[in-house]
């Protein structure tokens, strides 16, 4: 038997060679894109030097950082979260010292988004860190196939 389950099967944790049928699942491209995104996330996290950085927590970082005038409003229709949930992590984020929130001169009620000092310092060092991370886990594609797995999702995703 092959040390890497074939196309339909996964190894289950704690089998040393026993393989579980994954049925229907195989041809699910839902299932296949989460399985893709679990594999993202331990690697991220295995590869990030800041602990407090999360792969959703990065983007909100790096959203801040690019956007001047962002507010929570933004970032949570931009992420496809609830305004809650952006709320929730944006206090994590003021916790840890990376994101403070300022009123909007022309309208008192408007809060913006901007990184401290601190927060610039860990989203550079991340950033860098993800960006190895990203081109290991497509090392295996060509630029012309990495380039099309990143349009499909796109599109997925539009």
């Amino acid at each position: 038997m092959s040390s890497i389950p074939k196309r339909g099967h996964r190894r289950a944790k704690g089998r040393e060679r026993d393989e579980i049928n994954l049925g229907a699942l195989t041809d699910l491209a839902g299932y296949a894109i989460k399985r893709a995104q679990e594999h993202v996330f331990e690697t991220f996290m295995a590869a990030t030097p800041d602990t407090n950085i999360t792969p959703a927590r990065l983007a909100a970082l790096t959203m801040i950082s690019a956007n001047e005038n962002l507010t929570p409003t933004d970032l949570a229709e931009t992420l496809r979260i609830a305004r809650s949930g952006a709320t929730a992590m944006l206090k994590a984020l003021h916790d840890i010292g990376y994101v403070t929130q300022s009123v909007v001169d022309t309208d008192r009620r408007a809060v913006r988004l901007s990184l401290t000092p601190a927060g610039r310092l860990a989203l550079d060092a991340v950033t860098k860190a993800v960006q190895k991370q990203d081109e290991e886990l497509t090392a295996s594609l060509t630029t012309e196939e990495r380039e099309t797995l990143l349009s499909l999702l796109d599109r997925i995703c539009s």
